[in-house]
C-alpha cells in the first residue's frame, strides 16, 4: 500500500474568511461578505449594540444584524482595527459607522 492522498481542504484561514468579507462589506457586496461563510457560523453582536446577541447561520446574521442596521443607519461602514484568530475563531475589533442621514425626499 502506497501513500493515500489527504481529502481536499478549504485552504483559506478564518482570518482570510472574515478579512475578505469587511472588504466585501466596503464595496456593498452583501452577497460578498457572505460567501465564504460556512452554513454554521455563529455570529456574536456585542453587548450594548442595538442588535446584540449569537445569531447561527447567514441567514440568521442578514435578518437579525445586517439588514435592521443598514435600516435604522442608512447604511453603514466598518473600519477593522484588529483581528484576533485562534484556530477557526475570529475576534473582530473595529467601529461601525452610520451614514448620514438621506436628505428628505432624497431616495
Amino acid at each position: 500500500m502506497g501513500p493515500r492522498p489527504l481529502p481536499e481542504r478549504n485552504s483559506m484561514r478564518s482570518i482570510d474568511v472574515v478579512r475578505k468579507h469587511y472588504a466585501a462589506s466596503e464595496a456593498g457586496d452583501l452577497p460578498g461578505m457572505m460567501a465564504d461563510f460556512a452554513p454554521n457560523i455563529v455570529w456574536t453582536e456585542a453587548a450594548g449594540f442595538p442588535t446584540a446577541g449569537v445569531y447561527n447561520g447567514p441567514q440568521e446574521i442578514i435578518d437579525g444584524v445586517f439588514g435592521p442596521t443598514d435600516a435604522a443607519w442608512n447604511g453603514f461602514s466598518v473600519g477593522v482595527e484588529r483581528l484576533l484568530e485562534d484556530g477557526d475563531t475570529v475576534v473582530m475589533i473595529g467601529c461601525a459607522t452610520p451614514r448620514p442621514p438621506r436628505a428628505p425626499g432624497s431616495r
